[in-house]
């Protein structure tokens, strides 16, 4: 008999050998992100200086300063404003440099993400949101 034609093979033959597999579910712990709530790095936060010089730096990834002055001039709400810079921001990974130092961001659909050094070796990152 051909063995092409024979029946498929259904391991050992022996059913006593055949355990289920089950996980046991995990616990969430406070590093797990939820739905609700921004992924909190384990890193070291990200300094001020850096952060206040990476949002001062001028980038082809978000809005340019004149366009947030013009709208600000306009809008005095401060959920219009919120609304507004959380889409100057483009979701591109951007990379900058502040004072001798790799900085870069990116838009998050719920936050900023600032980081310094290379994304996937940062050195330091903080996540941004808006109160409103």
């Amino acid at each position: 008999m051909d063995e092409r034609l024979a029946e498929p093979s259904r391991g050992t033959g022996d059913a006593a050998d055949l355990q289920p597999v089950t996980q046991e579910p995990q616990a969430e712990s406070d590093t797990t992100p939820s739905a609700f709530s921004v992924p909190i790095s384990d890193l070291p936060p990200l300094s001020d200086e850096l952060i206040l010089g990476l949002l001062a730096k001028e980038s082809s990834s978000r809005a340019d300063d004149a366009a947030i002055l013009e709208y600000f001039n306009e809008h005095p709400d401060l959920a219009e404003r919120s609304a507004f810079c959380k889409h100057c921001y483009k979701q591109i990974y951007t990379y900058l440099f502040v004072d001798d130092n790799t900085v870069g961001f990116i838009r998050h659909d719920m936050y900023l993400e600032l980081w310094e050094g290379n994304y996937l070796t940062k050195t330091a990152q903080v996540n941004l949101t808006s109160p409103f």
